[in-house]
């Protein structure tokens, strides 16, 4: 089989492609229908100033974009967005992604944007930060910033639902101290006798600490001591507090050394 060179406006009807295809300079094709893979070898999509997009007439899991790997490696599949600026500045969006649909009349809302920015470009101290923005009465209201340390801020306005710390979970004493794995626990003794607890490992600096008295027929009463140094509780007045009621609760800060109380309730 030869080659055929096409290099004005010739038109081709009912043409069969087999093996490979080259092009010399730039193929604009119309309109077509794929009946097989696009084996791309690295290769892009160019789609110059204007935008790619993909239709589908699908619904449900059936419809959207699928990505899939077939390597045995422990890393699936990567989606990179990229922006590539020459003066990257404080601010800057590196990334929107919208969510659209339909309004009850048929218009398009962006009902919701998460933002991706850049907090500080500058050379070895990069930082970045996400906005989330949800379409609430005629304006995009930014309910939600994660900054590059993992501070949350959340919209005032909208936080309208509960706080909850998680049921309980049973911590046992062991030589004075525990080590704590969330924020509200309940403190079995060591033994079934009545205990001492004199220090809590596993805070950092702002963790909230709830405890209780794990009060029973085998367990206790709790004694929370008071003293400084690492992982040791600062309690109100300098005096111990003791856990001697099913009700009883205490709850402190942690100071980056010490649980510091903020509050208590005696119910005995």
């Amino acid at each position: 089989m030869g080659k055929l060179y096409l290099d004005g406006k010739e038109v081709l009807a009912d043409v069969y492609m087999k093996g490979t295809w080259q092009a010399i300079g730039t193929v604009t094709l119309p309109a077509f229908t794929l009946g097989g893979t696009v084996t791309l070898n690295g290769q892009a999509f160019d789609a110059g100033s204007g935008k790619l997009e993909i239709d589908t007439t699908g619904s449900g899991e059936g419809a959207g974009l699928y990505i899939k790997t077939t390597h045995d490696g422990n890393v699936g599949a990567n989606i990179q967005l990229e922006h590539i600026s020459a003066s990257p500045a404080v601010d800057d969006i590196l990334v929107n992604l919208y969510v659209r649909g339909k309004n009850s009349i048929g218009g398009e809302i962006d009902y919701n944007i998460w933002r991706m920015l850049i907090e500080d470009p500058t050379s070895t101290l990069e930082k970045g930060k996400q906005e989330w923005y949800n379409f609430s009465t005629g304006g995009q209201n930014l309910a939600m910033t994660l900054s590059s340390v993992g501070e949350l801020w959340l919209d005032a306005g909208l936080i309208t639902s509960k706080l909850n710390y998680k049921a309980e979970a049973d911590l046992t004493i062991t030589g004075g101290a525990v080590a704590i794995t969330q924020t509200y626990h309940s403190i079995i003794t060591q033994g079934g006798a009545d205990d001492q607890l004199d220090t809590a490992t596993g805070g950092s600096e702002g963790d909230i600490l709830i405890l209780k008295s794990n009060l029973s027929g085998t367990n206790g009463i709790v004694t929370v001591a008071n003293a400084t140094g690492s992982n040791t509780f600062i309690l109100a007045g300098g005096a111990n507090f003791v856990l001697d009621h099913i009700d009883d609760r205490i709850m402190f800060i942690h100071n980056g050394t010490e649980w510091v109380e903020t509050s208590r309730s005696s119910n005995s």
